[in-house]
């Protein structure tokens, strides 16, 4: 309730940031701003993991075998540029 009337206050559309940046001052919602874009670049990163290990497993059951380049993270070994192995995500 308290939120929905706290929403109903401020005539536009917006996130956190607009909500803080209203309500607490520029100086804050500066901050929630920037706490938000690290936010997304920490989550975007977990999901490409996710997807990675999801892909190689599929792969895997479709008896596809994929070049020693593409087995792991850059710099994780001979050769590697793309993260597609579970095994990378476990270390």
């Amino acid at each position: 309730m308290s939120y929905a009337e706290f929403a109903g206050l401020i005539p536009r559309a917006g996130s956190a940031y607009t909500y803080g940046y209203t309500v607490l001052g520029e100086l804050v919602g500066w901050c929630i701003g920037w706490d938000l874009l690290l936010e997304y670049t920490a989550i975007v990163a977990v999901v490409a993991i996710g997807i990675s290990g999801y892909f190689s497993y599929l792969l895997e059951q479709l008896s596809v075998t994929l070049p020693n380049w593409m087995l792991g993270a850059p710099e994780s070994g001979d050769g590697h540029r793309v993260d597609l192995s579970p095994q990378s995500c476990a270390s």
